[in-house]
């Protein structure tokens, strides 16, 4: 986190701390820049691992399903 902060990235951990046009402007931006260049990619039991390319960017999600 310091490194973010001292390249003034805005860490934002809850999207209702921001006001009404930053909200927005947050949520235009993930649309039109970040949405399109996001591929889904399945990884379980039923599936093989994903290849990876090298020099992207790779982030994963975890979804608990507690049922």
């Amino acid at each position: 986190m310091p490194l973010c902060e001292a390249n003034h990235f805005a860490i934002v951990q809850d999207i209702t701390t921001l006001g009404p046009q930053e909200q927005d402007q947050l949520k235009n931006y993930f649309k039109k820049v970040i949405f399109p260049m996001l591929t889904p990619m399945v990884f379980n039991s039923r599936h093989v691992f994903p290849a990876l390319m090298n020099k992207v960017l790779v982030f994963g999600v975890l979804k608990h399903n507690p049922a």
